[in-house]
């Protein structure tokens, strides 16, 4: 999941929020991160298709802050994923033998007991709308 695309609203983002809690019987685990934009990607040589204005200023190594009309870009879309990330993804099973999802994710999960991941489904919170 991907926090932040650029025309992502903070509606938009709890409805996905909500989807995700909804579905929770049938999602074993959440890998979320922040949008980034990068050079060379279809979003970094189109940004009047997405409707953003990248801010060259502002680059970090090879990725760039965006700037949407209606969406939560760059450092808001980072406040949304702390909030949800805290009071809510953090309590899905999110690779927690990894730091990161690769391939090897997938020999986790076949190791791990499906009773394991019920147990932590039951905790679940319902999503709480972010007001950053």
């Amino acid at each position: 999941m991907i926090v932040g695309f650029p025309s992502e609203t903070p509606d938009e983002l709890f409805e996905t929020m909500q989807f995700i809690y909804d579905h929770k019987d049938y999602i074993h685990a959440v890998h979320a991160g922040v949008f980034l934009l990068y050079s060379g990607t279809e979003i970094f040589l189109n940004p009047e298709k997405f409707e953003i204005e990248i801010d060259f200023s502002e680059s970090n190594k090879n990725s760039y802050a965006v700037k949407h009309k209606d969406g939560a870009t760059g450092a808001m879309a980072g406040k949304y994923f702390a909030h949800y990330r805290t009071t809510f993804l953090d309590t899905f099973p999110i690779t927690s033998a990894f730091v990161s999802l690769r391939d090897h994710a997938l020999l986790h999960y076949a190791h791990t007991p499906l009773a394991d991941h019920e147990k932590i489904r039951q905790t679940i919170p319902r999503p709480v709308p972010a007001r950053v």
